[in-house]
């Protein structure tokens, strides 16, 4: 890596390394005698951005929060007590579903069979909660049972929908290209 060195003014300096694959955000920035240092981390409007854009940090802390409110879920409903089936099923659509796919238009664009796999993970906890099946029981059957589509494939819905339909980009989902000049705009106000 070779470092580029570009002046702000006299005092102040911004400095980028170029590496192979392009500049990396920032190593530093240099405000008088004060470095900021570099973050790999970001969190921008709830959405955890690291350096790679893999947003494996985002998933990771999503999957620690999804735990917290399956805990929360367990204390007041039990498989066996507690609020109803159709109350319980009602929650995770509404709640969880849509705090784990929150900004999914940014993130699940290219999804990852590990992604797949920790989305699945996530959302096998809370179909065992809302059918009382044993923990032996596949998630593939406790969709089915429940009805509910895998969640990596509401992601990629969702990002498909926002990519075609409010960005006006051309888009493929399985096989289907999708072309956003195909489809009716709407007129402006």
């Amino acid at each position: 890596m070779r470092p580029v060195e570009i002046s702000l003014d006299e005092t102040n300096y911004l400095h980028i390394n170029i590496n192979r694959s392009g500049p990396i955000w920032y190593s530093g920035i240099k405000c008088g005698q004060n470095n900021i240092k570099r973050a790999s981390v970001i969190k921008y409007l709830g959405v955890l951005i690291d350096d790679k854009l893999n947003f494996a940090a985002h998933l990771s802390a999503i999957k620690n929060k999804s735990s917290i409110l399956h805990q929360g879920l367990k204390k007041v409903a039990g498989t066996c007590w507690g609020l109803s089936k159709n109350i319980r099923r009602q929650l995770c659509i509404t709640v969880v579903e849509k705090f784990i796919l929150y900004a999914s238009a940014a993130w699940a664009h290219n999804i990852t069979a590990r992604q797949q796999r920790l989305l699945s993970s996530i959302q096998r906890k809370f179909l065992l909660n809302i059918t009382g099946a044993f923990n032996t029981t596949p998630t593939a059957a406790l969709q089915v049972i429940e009805g509910l589509l895998p969640l990596h494939i509401k992601a990629k819905m969702q990002s498909t929908l926002v990519r075609e339909g409010r960005l006006g980009r051309n888009c493929d989902y399985e096989g289907i290209h999708f072309d956003h000049e195909s489809y009716e705009q709407p007129s402006p106000p």
